[in-house]
């Protein structure tokens, strides 16, 4: 470790001026995030007694962030100081893009069920069965759905030698024997993660908006009757 930062060191002074831009780019963003995420973590975790549904649905997020910034930020900055060479080792390997399939699966799951419960307090208020014990639980489904949803990380992602190099490592997914497997694992997990997610949330949002145009249309005549 000690050789690392000692050649970190050294090469630092021929770094370009891009490189050092976008390092110190991609630091404050990390920077900001840890203590943006931290502060939110912090407030709703001590305001425990007067929580409500959506300050629990905001605190798993933030804790999905945080974990994005402490794991895939961070990589990110590894690989940018070190010309993309992966120095963390195997195991760091595969754990690092299981934790980032995980944080990413987690936080779409979780902003889709959000937005079911904001469905169903505004277009169905007096259907609305969501309480707090089954948003939590249903929080939990979202997590355990993430780190099911991320295992094949682990056998896809290994430390190999970057091409050309016998010296050098980087951090890929060699566990493809052919082309087509890579593309229906990429299309099945955009499927499931981005574009049904998306479709759901997108439908809700309009329902939700076409009730509140509906509810103002609907009471501004009256606040204009009786203001006059």
């Amino acid at each position: 470790m000690s050789n690392i930062s000692s050649n970190t060191t050294a090469s630092y002074y021929l770094w370009s001026t891009d490189k050092k831009i976008r390092i110190f780019i991609l630091t404050i963003i990390i920077c900001i995030t840890l203590i943006g995420n931290s502060y939110i973590i912090f407030k709703l975790l001590y305001n425990r007694r007067h929580r409500t549904r959506l300050q629990l649905f905001i605190l798993n997020l933030a804790i999905g962030d945080l974990t994005i910034c402490l794991c895939t930020m961070t990589s990110e900055l590894f690989l940018l100081i070190f010309d993309q060479q992966w120095i963390l080792g195997n195991v760091a390997c595969k754990l690092t893009l299981y934790i980032q399939v995980v944080t990413l699966a987690s936080t779409t799951f979780i902003n889709v069920a959000m937005t079911y419960d904001r469905y169903e307090a505004v277009c169905c208020p007096l259907q609305s069965r969501i309480t707090f014990l089954r948003v939590r639980r249903i929080i939990l489904i979202c997590w355990l759905s993430s780190l099911l949803t991320a295992i094949p990380q682990l056998f896809i992602f290994e430390q190999s030698f970057i091409p050309g190099s016998s010296t050098k490592y980087q951090c890929a997914s060699t566990g493809y024997t052919a082309e087509w497997e890579r593309r229906i694992y990429f299309t099945t997990f955009a499927s499931y993660v981005l574009v049904i997610p998306a479709f759901c949330m997108t439908i809700w949002y309009i329902k939700i908006i076409n009730v509140l145009t509906l509810s103002t249309h609907t009471w501004m005549p009256k606040v204009e009757d009786k203001s006059s």
